[in-house]
């Protein structure tokens, strides 16, 4: 199954060892964009390639987990935490999430319903075109 575009993205090396049974699952990182991952599969048949995928499932949706969860760290975390948001959820409500860099406090609140004592919490992102938030009620 070597054909036109595996050879001109991978040496001559790699096509002996593809036809030899010996690789099939090629990496290539950053090659035409900044924070890309292709992962290139080949092998000397279509059978032999569908049965590669087959036993190398696990390796192969691993390593894109992987690779996406990073990118999702980086991507959300990369200009910081508010560590003070987090710290003060735990403390005053015995519960913590990580808060990204552009959420802040908008309401924090504690009420009384039906006898009972609540405690309602949201963190709120504003961007240009919506809003996000996140609600959290304790009932203590």
């Amino acid at each position: 199954m070597w054909g036109s575009l595996s050879a001109a993205l991978l040496s001559d090396e790699v096509e002996q060892n593809v036809k030899q049974g010996q690789s099939f699952a090629f990496p290539l990182q950053n090659r035409w964009y900044r924070n890309q991952w292709t992962l290139l599969l080949t092998a000397e048949s279509d059978s032999a390639l569908a049965s590669k995928i087959r036993n190398g499932e696990e390796n192969i949706v691993g390593s894109l987990i992987d690779k996406e969860l990073a990118r999702w760290t980086e991507e959300v975390y990369q200009r910081g935490e508010k560590y003070a948001i987090e710290d003060s959820l735990m403390q005053n409500h015995g519960w913590k999430i990580r808060v990204q860099h552009d959420y802040y406090t908008h309401l924090d609140t504690t009420y009384m319903e039906n006898g009972e004592m609540n405690h309602f919490y949201t963190l709120q992102r504003l961007l240009p075109n919506n809003d996000r938030r996140f609600l959290g009620m304790v009932e203590k």
